[in-house]
């Protein structure tokens, strides 16, 4: 009779432990989505960021009388990640502005589309600024 009841106990306990490794499981399962998710916006977003220092310091570097505005352009990144080629069109802006005669105001602005390149996905943007001037 002692045998019969260590081996319900036996049974309860591997239910158990396999219900709990199944839970273990699927919340591991549900955190990888947005890990995936979290990287890729971090990656668009230093794209980003470095497409509009590189346009600003372009600005900067042309001197006052050459500082002009830019139309909507398209801007093509490439990456490598785990072996597997990544592509993130971007588009960016320069709108410049004088301020004073001596003084332009340039403003960038890359955008760009997370998700699926369709009316689902949404449109991220990031814009720097930046003075320059002819003293």
């Amino acid at each position: 009779m002692k045998a019969t009841r260590r081996g319900a106990s036996l049974l309860l306990e591997s239910v158990f432990g396999f219900g709990l490794l199944s839970v273990v499981v699927l919340l591991c399962l549900g955190v990888f989505p947005a890990f995936s998710q979290s990287a890729s916006l971090t990656r668009n977003m230093a794209g980003a960021d470095f497409l509009a220092c590189q346009l600003l310091e372009q600005q900067r570097a042309a001197g006052y009388d050459r500082v002009v505005n830019r139309p909507d352009t398209s801007y093509t990144l490439q990456s490598t990640i785990n072996g597997n080629q990544v592509v993130q069109q971007f588009t960016y802006r320069v709108d410049t502005q004088a301020v004073n005669p001596q003084c332009k105001a340039v403003k960038v602005t890359v955008s760009w589309i997370v998700g699926d390149r369709t009316a689902a996905g949404r449109q991220r943007q990031l814009q720097m600024s930046t003075y320059v001037g002819s003293f």
